[in-house]
Protein backbone atom coordinates (compact mmCIF):
# COMPACT_ATOMS: atom_id res chain seq x y z
CA UNK A 1 0.00 0.00 0.00
CA UNK A 2 1.10 3.57 -0.95
CA UNK A 3 2.52 5.73 1.82
CA UNK A 4 -0.67 8.22 0.69
CA UNK A 5 -3.34 5.47 1.16
CA UNK A 6 -1.49 4.68 4.87
CA UNK A 7 -1.99 8.56 5.98
CA UNK A 8 -5.12 8.29 4.16
CA UNK A 9 -6.87 5.73 6.16
CA UNK A 10 -5.14 6.81 9.39
CA UNK A 11 -6.74 10.16 8.95
CA UNK A 12 -10.29 8.33 8.60
CA UNK A 13 -9.42 5.98 11.76
CA UNK A 14 -8.00 8.01 14.04
CA UNK A 15 -10.11 10.73 16.37
CA UNK A 16 -9.27 14.40 16.43
CA UNK A 17 -6.87 15.91 19.25
CA UNK A 18 -8.97 15.34 22.84
CA UNK A 19 -7.80 16.90 26.24
CA UNK A 20 -9.04 15.56 29.30
CA UNK A 21 -8.23 15.82 32.73
CA UNK A 22 -7.29 13.02 34.38
CA UNK A 23 -7.09 12.80 38.71
CA UNK A 24 -3.56 15.06 39.96
CA UNK A 25 -0.41 12.90 39.75
CA UNK A 26 2.69 13.54 41.77
CA UNK A 27 5.10 16.50 40.74
CA UNK A 28 2.28 18.54 39.12
CA UNK A 29 -1.83 19.04 39.26
CA UNK A 30 -3.06 17.22 36.70
CA UNK A 31 -2.51 16.28 33.31
CA UNK A 32 -3.85 17.54 29.32
CA UNK A 33 -3.37 14.52 26.41
CA UNK A 34 -3.82 14.16 22.92
CA UNK A 35 -3.10 12.32 19.89
CA UNK A 36 -3.12 13.78 16.11
CA UNK A 37 -2.04 12.19 12.75
CA UNK A 38 0.78 13.51 10.70
CA UNK A 39 0.44 17.13 9.61
CA UNK A 40 -1.98 17.77 12.12
CA UNK A 41 -2.04 20.26 14.84
CA UNK A 42 -1.62 19.71 18.67
CA UNK A 43 -3.62 22.28 20.62
CA UNK A 44 -3.26 21.30 24.36
CA UNK A 45 -4.73 24.31 27.00
CA UNK A 46 -3.90 24.06 30.73
CA UNK A 47 -7.13 25.40 33.05
CA UNK A 48 -6.83 28.87 33.69
CA UNK A 49 -3.93 30.15 36.49
CA UNK A 50 -2.57 27.28 35.54
CA UNK A 51 0.63 26.30 33.26
CA UNK A 52 2.44 23.25 31.53
CA UNK A 53 5.62 22.33 33.60
CA UNK A 54 5.83 18.50 32.59
CA UNK A 55 6.31 16.22 29.51
CA UNK A 56 4.48 13.33 31.48
CA UNK A 57 4.56 11.28 27.37
CA UNK A 58 5.89 12.53 23.96
CA UNK A 59 6.20 10.26 20.96
CA UNK A 60 6.26 11.25 17.28
CA UNK A 61 5.95 7.77 15.05
CA UNK A 62 3.63 4.92 16.34
CA UNK A 63 2.44 5.54 20.11
CA UNK A 64 -0.52 3.32 21.43
CA UNK A 65 -4.03 5.05 20.25
CA UNK A 66 -5.55 6.01 24.21
CA UNK A 67 -4.52 7.20 26.99
CA UNK A 68 -2.24 6.79 28.85
CA UNK A 69 -0.25 6.02 25.90
CA UNK A 70 2.97 3.94 25.28
CA UNK A 71 5.71 4.11 22.79
CA UNK A 72 5.17 2.09 19.88
CA UNK A 73 7.98 0.76 16.84
CA UNK A 74 8.20 4.27 15.42
CA UNK A 75 9.77 6.53 17.78
CA UNK A 76 11.37 9.98 17.25
CA UNK A 77 14.25 10.28 19.43
CA UNK A 78 13.50 14.05 19.84
CA UNK A 79 10.00 13.55 20.88
CA UNK A 80 9.92 15.33 24.40
CA UNK A 81 12.60 18.06 23.85
CA UNK A 82 10.56 19.25 20.77
CA UNK A 83 7.29 19.17 22.80
CA UNK A 84 8.63 20.65 25.75
CA UNK A 85 9.71 23.46 23.77
CA UNK A 86 6.55 24.09 22.51
CA UNK A 87 4.80 23.58 25.67
CA UNK A 88 6.90 24.14 29.10
CA UNK A 89 5.65 27.30 30.95
CA UNK A 90 3.36 28.12 28.83
CA UNK A 91 -1.32 28.31 29.47
CA UNK A 92 -2.05 26.93 25.91
CA UNK A 93 -0.09 26.02 23.15
CA UNK A 94 -0.33 24.32 19.65
CA UNK A 95 2.47 21.96 18.16
CA UNK A 96 2.42 20.45 14.10
CA UNK A 97 3.09 16.45 13.96
CA UNK A 98 5.27 17.10 11.08
CA UNK A 99 9.12 15.29 9.73
CA UNK A 100 10.19 19.06 9.74
CA UNK A 101 9.46 19.56 13.76
CA UNK A 102 10.90 15.91 14.61
CA UNK A 103 12.42 14.48 12.24
CA UNK A 104 11.36 11.40 10.17
CA UNK A 105 11.52 8.36 12.28
CA UNK A 106 10.24 5.69 10.04
CA UNK A 107 10.49 7.29 6.25
CA UNK A 108 7.44 6.12 4.11
CA UNK A 109 5.07 4.95 7.38
CA UNK A 110 2.44 7.13 8.37
CA UNK A 111 2.71 8.74 12.03
CA UNK A 112 1.25 10.25 14.61
CA UNK A 113 1.99 12.82 17.40
CA UNK A 114 0.62 11.73 21.33
CA UNK A 115 1.27 13.79 23.90
CA UNK A 116 0.33 13.96 27.80
CA UNK A 117 1.41 17.71 29.76
CA UNK A 118 1.55 17.83 33.25
CA UNK A 119 0.12 21.22 34.67
CA UNK A 120 0.42 23.21 37.94
CA UNK A 121 -1.38 25.97 39.03
CA UNK A 122 1.27 29.69 39.43
CA UNK A 123 1.46 30.82 43.26
CA UNK A 124 -0.94 33.75 44.59
CA UNK A 125 -0.65 35.33 47.54
CA UNK A 126 -3.59 35.70 49.63
CA UNK A 127 -1.85 37.25 53.01
CA UNK A 128 1.55 39.14 52.89
CA UNK A 129 4.90 38.01 54.79
CA UNK A 130 4.96 39.66 58.00
CA UNK A 131 7.98 40.40 60.90
CA UNK A 132 8.30 40.55 64.13
CA UNK A 133 10.63 41.72 66.99
CA UNK A 134 12.53 44.86 67.80
CA UNK A 135 13.70 47.32 65.67
CA UNK A 136 16.98 47.96 67.99
CA UNK A 137 20.34 47.19 66.98
CA UNK A 138 21.52 44.09 67.90
CA UNK A 139 17.60 42.51 68.13
CA UNK A 140 16.34 39.92 66.17
CA UNK A 141 13.53 40.14 63.29
CA UNK A 142 11.77 37.06 62.25
CA UNK A 143 9.81 36.94 59.11
CA UNK A 144 6.83 34.52 58.38
CA UNK A 145 6.09 33.53 54.59
CA UNK A 146 2.72 34.56 54.48
CA UNK A 147 -0.14 32.21 53.04
CA UNK A 148 -0.14 30.93 49.22
CA UNK A 149 -2.47 29.02 47.28
CA UNK A 150 -1.71 26.89 45.29
CA UNK A 151 1.11 24.90 47.05
CA UNK A 152 4.68 26.17 47.20
CA UNK A 153 7.67 23.78 46.94
CA UNK A 154 10.16 26.11 48.73
CA UNK A 155 10.37 30.06 49.85
CA UNK A 156 13.82 32.18 49.58
CA UNK A 157 13.92 34.91 52.10
CA UNK A 158 15.33 38.66 50.70
CA UNK A 159 15.80 41.41 53.68
CA UNK A 160 15.79 45.08 52.28
CA UNK A 161 16.44 48.40 53.61
CA UNK A 162 15.41 51.89 52.47
CA UNK A 163 15.64 55.52 53.92
CA UNK A 164 11.99 56.37 54.23
CA UNK A 165 8.88 53.98 54.85
CA UNK A 166 8.02 54.43 51.31
CA UNK A 167 10.72 55.04 49.84
CA UNK A 168 12.62 52.52 47.20
CA UNK A 169 14.29 49.48 48.98
CA UNK A 170 17.50 48.13 48.44
CA UNK A 171 18.72 44.17 49.03
CA UNK A 172 20.81 44.37 51.88
CA UNK A 173 23.52 41.34 51.00
CA UNK A 174 24.01 38.15 52.20
CA UNK A 175 20.48 38.86 54.37
CA UNK A 176 18.73 35.54 52.98
CA UNK A 177 17.37 34.01 56.05
CA UNK A 178 13.78 34.10 57.57
CA UNK A 179 16.10 36.11 60.09
CA UNK A 180 17.59 38.95 60.38
CA UNK A 181 20.20 41.32 62.79
CA UNK A 182 19.75 44.50 63.00
CA UNK A 183 22.87 45.95 62.26
CA UNK A 184 24.69 50.00 62.83
CA UNK A 185 23.80 50.14 58.93
CA UNK A 186 20.25 49.82 59.56
CA UNK A 187 19.70 53.06 62.25
CA UNK A 188 16.99 55.35 60.97
CA UNK A 189 16.65 53.24 58.05
CA UNK A 190 13.17 51.26 57.20
CA UNK A 191 12.88 47.42 56.61
CA UNK A 192 11.09 44.81 54.62
CA UNK A 193 11.40 41.17 54.09
CA UNK A 194 10.41 39.80 50.36
CA UNK A 195 9.63 36.32 50.35
CA UNK A 196 10.10 34.47 46.93
CA UNK A 197 7.31 31.14 46.72
CA UNK A 198 8.22 28.68 43.88
CA UNK A 199 6.17 26.00 42.92
CA UNK A 200 6.84 24.08 39.78
CA UNK A 201 4.95 26.94 37.59
CA UNK A 202 7.81 29.49 38.75
CA UNK A 203 8.35 31.79 41.39
CA UNK A 204 6.42 34.57 42.76
CA UNK A 205 7.20 37.31 45.32
CA UNK A 206 5.37 39.55 47.67
CA UNK A 207 7.21 42.18 50.18
CA UNK A 208 6.15 42.90 54.06
CA UNK A 209 5.18 45.84 55.25
CA UNK A 210 7.96 47.98 56.18
CA UNK A 211 8.91 48.15 59.92
CA UNK A 212 9.35 50.96 61.83
CA UNK A 213 12.77 52.81 61.41
CA UNK A 214 15.57 50.88 63.49
CA UNK A 215 17.27 52.42 66.48
CA UNK A 216 20.69 52.32 67.88
CA UNK A 217 19.28 50.63 71.40
CA UNK A 218 15.87 51.62 73.19
CA UNK A 219 16.66 54.19 75.60
CA UNK A 220 15.27 53.50 79.55
CA UNK A 221 14.30 56.64 81.74
CA UNK A 222 13.75 56.41 85.62
CA UNK A 223 12.75 58.25 88.04
CA UNK A 224 13.65 58.28 92.03
CA UNK A 225 13.06 60.39 95.03
CA UNK A 226 16.05 60.80 96.95
CA UNK A 227 15.53 58.29 100.11
CA UNK A 228 12.16 57.27 98.57
CA UNK A 229 10.01 58.31 100.70
CA UNK A 230 6.16 57.73 100.46
CA UNK A 231 4.94 61.33 101.45
CA UNK A 232 5.86 64.71 100.40
CA UNK A 233 4.70 67.87 101.83
CA UNK A 234 2.05 70.71 100.27
CA UNK A 235 3.95 73.57 98.57
CA UNK A 236 6.81 72.62 100.32
CA UNK A 237 9.99 71.68 97.77
CA UNK A 238 10.48 68.09 96.68
CA UNK A 239 13.73 67.02 94.56
CA UNK A 240 12.82 64.70 91.79
CA UNK A 241 15.65 63.12 90.13
CA UNK A 242 15.28 61.65 86.60
CA UNK A 243 18.60 58.85 84.67
CA UNK A 244 18.55 58.18 81.32
CA UNK A 245 20.81 55.26 79.86
CA UNK A 246 21.63 58.23 76.44
CA UNK A 247 21.02 62.28 77.02
CA UNK A 248 18.01 64.10 75.33
CA UNK A 249 14.64 65.84 76.85
CA UNK A 250 12.53 65.07 80.12
CA UNK A 251 9.32 65.80 81.58
CA UNK A 252 7.90 65.00 84.69
CA UNK A 253 3.97 64.55 85.32
CA UNK A 254 1.96 64.84 88.29
CA UNK A 255 -1.33 62.83 87.83
CA UNK A 256 -0.51 63.96 84.25
CA UNK A 257 0.15 67.42 84.78
CA UNK A 258 3.15 68.65 83.86
CA UNK A 259 5.29 69.99 86.73
CA UNK A 260 6.23 73.69 86.23
CA UNK A 261 10.19 73.70 85.76
CA UNK A 262 10.34 69.84 84.52
CA UNK A 263 9.27 70.48 81.14
CA UNK A 264 11.46 69.32 78.21
CA UNK A 265 14.35 69.52 80.14
CA UNK A 266 17.61 68.91 78.80
CA UNK A 267 19.88 65.66 80.78
CA UNK A 268 23.39 66.19 81.57
CA UNK A 269 25.50 63.05 81.93
CA UNK A 270 22.44 61.03 82.09
CA UNK A 271 21.01 62.47 84.42
CA UNK A 272 18.51 65.57 85.42
CA UNK A 273 17.26 67.04 88.70
CA UNK A 274 14.46 69.43 89.30
CA UNK A 275 12.10 70.44 91.78
CA UNK A 276 8.35 69.84 92.74
CA UNK A 277 6.14 71.90 94.62
CA UNK A 278 2.95 69.45 95.03
CA UNK A 279 0.16 72.04 94.74
CA UNK A 280 -2.67 69.35 95.47
CA UNK A 281 -3.15 66.99 98.71
CA UNK A 282 -3.75 63.03 98.57
CA UNK A 283 -2.39 60.44 96.55
CA UNK A 284 -0.28 61.68 93.57
CA UNK A 285 1.18 59.59 90.47
CA UNK A 286 4.62 60.61 89.42
CA UNK A 287 5.89 59.68 86.02
CA UNK A 288 8.60 60.78 83.52
CA UNK A 289 8.67 60.81 80.04
CA UNK A 290 11.96 60.73 77.68
CA UNK A 291 12.30 62.13 74.43
CA UNK A 292 15.89 61.86 72.32
CA UNK A 293 17.57 64.29 70.80
CA UNK A 294 20.22 61.93 69.06
CA UNK A 295 19.35 59.28 65.93
CA UNK A 296 18.56 56.54 66.39
CA UNK A 297 17.03 56.19 70.08
CA UNK A 298 13.15 56.17 71.35
CA UNK A 299 11.32 57.71 73.32
CA UNK A 300 9.92 56.10 76.77
CA UNK A 301 8.26 56.90 79.80
CA UNK A 302 9.36 55.68 83.07
CA UNK A 303 7.34 53.95 85.99
CA UNK A 304 5.17 55.56 87.81
CA UNK A 305 6.18 56.37 91.34
CA UNK A 306 2.95 56.76 94.10
CA UNK A 307 3.41 59.03 96.81
CA UNK A 308 0.96 60.99 99.37
CA UNK A 309 1.41 64.64 99.73
CA UNK A 310 0.04 65.95 103.35
CA UNK A 311 0.35 69.07 105.10
CA UNK A 312 3.43 70.07 107.69
CA UNK A 313 1.66 70.29 111.08
CA UNK A 314 4.70 72.25 112.33
CA UNK A 315 5.22 75.87 111.67
CA UNK A 316 8.15 77.16 110.31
Amino acid sequence: MSRWRKGFLLALILPLPFILTPPAHAGYTGVQYGIVNENGSLTLTAPSGAVFTQVVFASYGSPTQTYPYSIGACHAATSSNVVGTAFLNRNSATLGATNGNFTDPCVGTGKQLAVTMGYTYSLTNSSLPTISGSTSVGATLTATQGTWANTPNSYAYQWQRAATSGGTYSDIASANSNTYVITSSDVGKFLKVVVAATNDAGSVSAASLPTASAVSGITSTTLSLSGSPTVAYYRTATPISISVTADGKVSVFANGKIIPGCKNALTSSLAFTCNWKPTTHGSVTLVSTYTPTVAGYQSSTSSSYRIHVIMRTNKR
